[in-house]
């Protein structure tokens, strides 16, 4: 049937009308909806099971309350509620966290639909020319979802001022399919079945149906031969293989590699969140700045904006000194632990508090502030500087002031002032420990990878995305762990450290390190560009297909591995030319390319210290490039490789 060219008789009041497949389109099987939120329900509740085996229970699922309906009320439907509460149920869901994923699987289905409609415009224009010769639309439809669902997909597609009424089976209880909805609608709309048409695709439930009941249908032919081949492509995990292995074997350019870590980072970042409610996420500085650029390009491709992104100028020399309260000689312990052979000078260049030198030295020529001393915190200028009614004044005031100002200026970042969710590359979360002391607010870490050490306790959450070592192994991926030195240098930021806090509205002084921007621009950059086209590669893979998160990390993994480990002479060389500046604790350049002994000396050191000696190297393949023996690459790679295997 043409719509354009159907002539609608006088009488006819009301055009009650199908909405799947008839107003909108899906671009996949209906069914590849389930599969993809069964995908996210793995994710969500962290089950170790495949898409098709919880594909196949939620399909059980509904069978049997549709059995038990047909008993209870003479229809083969069910609630989409009810399948929800059961399913959790199986696949063991505690009652208290119940309520909470069933809202968000509920979220996660609206969602889905949204992203795989279409709006069929021969329906839509026939639907507005009725709607203005004055004819009620009402939509009819046979869906497991309630009203509201159908009607927030119609006010998403824009036709919600096109429909006066929306009718559901799963409501009602009954189905067009079964043909007593038709009787449930005619009654509710107080309309004789002569008065109106029913257009619909199927043949059997939207035409066949309503004409037994005295209704004019007409049928709306749709090609459905691409459903069955999106679905066919969906069930084959070698599709998928194939697409990766081609895009990582064509992209031959330097760290590109990098975006497998990144993609998973972001992709269970986003899980975290959701399943800790999470609405507002501050990016912290400077890593943060690449993260959030990749996380906002992450939410709009899944078309969720529930969650605000902010970011945030944070180092751990600005947030040092307004974590701190009481002055004392065990005040300086983060600072002197971590780098116990110092001067004076740099430990009040790390609170910046430098400015100050000048005019302590006049007041204290006893104290020696540039002496580096084997253990500064033992030493009698430390002692000194503690006693010191300068210092002391300069101390309080300072560290009360930037509090301040950090506090004034996470207000601006977050709405709610209870709870800050904070996001950075890692290893320990010393920043979130300084924000938390400085806020005395509630603050959920989330980390590419946390090291063994990291500080923790009700009010200072830490998740390791990636991988968290503790003291005896690494969980998560342990490959990640390998070259954390990467995430820093790949996820750099284009300005300045912080230096401290200031009043609004300048909110912050930054060091720009004159090496360090030059580059990023010239080579940092380039690489995180070449790295997000990577992503969005991936981001659209994952969109596309159903299979599992832990499924298709089994295929992305490897392929970093082996990259990272046994990586080109030109990466090799490439990253050899970079410096990393250390602006806590020591203020000086780190190389990566440090040669520490002649070829022979290593291989020395190798066979009589071989843990000490790998486990001083940044990178592990450069390490053995540097110093001579670049095929000792080989062999280790083979012997994490097998580690790394073995321990999951």
């Amino acid at each position: 049937m043409i719509l354009e060219e159907l002539t609608i008789a006088e009488n006819v009041t009301h055009i009650f009308t199908d909405f799947f497949d008839t107003i909108v389109s899906r671009k996949c099987h209906p069914e590849e909806i389930k599969r993809k939120w069964c995908k996210y329900l793995i994710s969500l509740t962290n089950i170790h099971e495949t898409t098709e085996s919880i594909y196949k229970l939620r399909l059980n699922v509904e069978g049997e309350l549709a059995t038990q309906a047909l008993s209870q009320h003479g229809v083969s439907e069910f609630k989409y509620l009810d399948m929800l509460d059961k399913l959790l149920r199986i696949v063991g869901v505690c009652e208290k966290q119940i309520n909470s994923i069933k809202r968000e699987l509920y979220r996660a289905e609206l969602s889905l639909e949204k992203r795989n409609q279409f709006i069929n415009t021969d329906v839509v224009t026939f639907l507005t020319q009725q709607k203005k010769l004055g004819k009620k639309i009402t939509v009819v439809s046979d869906f497991y979802c309630s009203k509201e669902f159908l009607s927030e997909l119609i006010v998403f597609h824009g036709v919600d001022e096109l429909i006066d009424e929306v009718y559901v089976s799963s409501d009602a209880m009954r189905t067009k399919r079964e043909s007593n909805f038709y009787d449930y609608v005619l009654k509710s709309e107080r309309v004789e079945a002569k008065n109106v048409i029913m257009i619909g695709d199927n043949l059997h439930s939207d035409v066949e149906m309503s004409k037994s009941k005295g209704i004019y249908g007409i049928h709306i032919k749709r090609d459905f031969r691409f459903y069955k081949e999106s679905l066919d492509k969906d069930k084959k995990t070698k599709n998928i293989r194939q697409e990766i292995n081609r895009i990582f074997s064509q992209e031959k350019s330097n760290f590109t590699w990098m975006g497998i870590p990144i993609f998973i980072f972001i992709v269970e970042l986003y899980t975290k969140l959701k399943i800790n409610s999470a609405k507002e996420v501050v990016f912290l500085a400077r890593e943060g700045e690449f993260l959030k650029e990749i996380f906002d390009i992450y939410l709009r491709k899944i078309g969720d904006s529930s969650i605000s992104t902010k970011y945030m100028y944070a180092s751990r020399r600005g947030t040092y000194l307004p974590s701190l309260f009481e002055l004392n000689e065990d005040c300086f312990d983060k600072f002197l632990n971590q780098y116990p052979r110092n001067s004076i000078e740099t430990l009040l260049k790390t609170l910046s508090l430098d400015s100050y030198i000048s005019e302590l030295e006049l007041d204290h020529p006893e104290i020696n502030f540039k002496k580096t001393h084997e253990v500064l915190k033992l030493s009698e200028d430390f002692k000194a500087l503690l006693n010191s009614d300068a210092f002391v004044k300069i101390f309080r005031n300072e560290s009360q002031e930037r509090r301040k100002y950090l506090n004034n200026y996470v207000e601006t970042l977050i709405d709610n002032d209870d709870v800050i969710h904070l996001v950075d590359v890692g290893w320990k979360g010393s920043i979130q420990d300084n924000i938390q002391k400085a806020t005395n607010r509630k603050v959920f870490g989330y980390y590419c990878g946390l090291l063994s050490g990291a500080f923790t306790n009700e009010k200072n959450i830490k998740h390791g995305i990636l991988f968290e070592e503790t003291k005896s192994i690494c969980n998560g991926f342990g490959e990640f762990n390998e070259f954390r030195a990467s995430f820093e240098v790949f996820c750099a930021a284009s300005h300045g450290s912080l230096v401290r806090y200031e009043a609004y509205p300048k909110v912050a002084t930054l060091e720009d390190n004159e090496y360090e921007i030059e580059l990023y621009k010239k080579s940092i950059r380039p690489i995180q560009v070449r790295i997000k086209t990577i992503l969005d590669t991936l981001f659209s893979l994952n969109e596309r297909y159903s299979i599992s998160n832990e499924n298709l990390y089994d295929i992305l993994v490897p392929i970093y591995f082996k990259r990272m480990m046994l990586p080109s002479t030109n990466e090799l060389f490439e990253f050899s030319q970079y410096k990393h500046y250390e602006n806590f604790g020591c203020f000086d350049f780190s190389k990566f390319d440090e040669k520490r002994t002649s070829r022979f000396g290593y291989i020395k050191q190798l066979i009589r210290y071989p843990k000490l000696t790998i486990g001083r190297e940044w990178w592990k393949p450069l390490g053995f490039w540097i110093h001579g023996v670049s095929f000792l690459k080989y062999p280790y790679y083979a012997l994490k490789f097998i580690r790394v295997r073995c321990s999951k």
